[in-house]
């Protein structure tokens, strides 16, 4: 099932990443699917039970991410990911011009912990999440709000960047990359380590490096003979169950 996140991996070990281990964002993918609705009506109408919830989520957020009671190995939990979620939610409020005080300090309350927990879990540190994060966030605000006068610059590396040919198809199959990479990676850095025996750093960069496009034909494979079609027998089954013409579009 798509539970095996919540479970903390100091009581049934490896239970986030059971099965392949990036599959544990599925899984508080999952439970944010079954919060979103709410977490929607919170932020976007804001009132007193609303901010009561709003609190809640963020006391759980604390609780799982700097508490010692559980450990999960990754971010898999939505309590401890819920800062993240929020992130993005109020990115996409904030490009369609919906933003309100209340959801902006909700929102810096998560920047907030999200900061401390990136730190916590990642040695890269936060510094890096929210650099590419606002980079990305100004370029989508460039792209739905062409009438806004903007530096050229911005303009230019959008070009380069945002409307890149080459970086919008791979955006395209990133979540394939993301899926399968773990095991590509495994291979190439174990058949190298078995024929040349213990690497240093710079042989496991260059075998990391080699299988870049190993990866990027297998995500290719992925996305368009599994992810693809996949995504259109599930539509093709929501019409069906719900009695939708074909052509008709969806309201969901």
């Amino acid at each position: 099932t798509m539970f095996h996140g919540v479970v903390p991996d100091d009581r049934l070990a490896y239970a986030s990443s059971a099965f392949l281990p990036p599959a544990w964002s599925l899984s508080v993918e999952w439970q944010f699917y079954l919060a979103a609705p709410l977490l929607l009506r919170v932020l976007i109408k804001p009132s007193i039970f609303g901010w009561f919830l709003a609190a809640l989520g963020i006391a759980a957020a604390v609780v799982t991410t700097f508490g010692s009671y559980a450990w999960w190995q990754y971010l898999s939990f939505l309590p401890q990911a819920l800062p993240y979620f929020i992130i993005g939610v109020v990115s996409q409020l904030a490009i369609r011009r919906q933003l309100s005080t209340s959801i902006f300090v909700i929102f810096l309350i998560c920047l907030l912990i999200g900061g401390f927990s990136t730190n916590s879990y990642h040695s890269s540190g936060f510094l890096l999440v929210l650099t590419v994060w606002t980079t990305y966030l100004v370029l989508s605000l460039y792209e739905n709000n062409s009438h806004f006068r903007w530096h050229r610059s911005i303009a230019i590396f959008s070009k380069l960047v945002a409307t890149n040919r080459l970086y919008l198809y791979l955006g395209k199959i990133s979540y394939s990359s993301y899926l399968i990479h773990v095991p590509i990676l495994t291979l190439f850095l174990g058949y190298g380590r078995t024929v040349s025996g213990p690497s240093d750093d710079l042989a496991t960069l260059s075998l990391a490096m080699a299988s870049i496009p190993t990866i990027i034909a297998a995500s290719a494979l992925l996305y368009h003979f599994v992810e693809v079609p996949g995504i259109r027998l599930g539509r093709a089954i929501y019409r069906q169950r719900n009695g939708y013409e074909e052509g008709r579009p969806l309201h969901v």
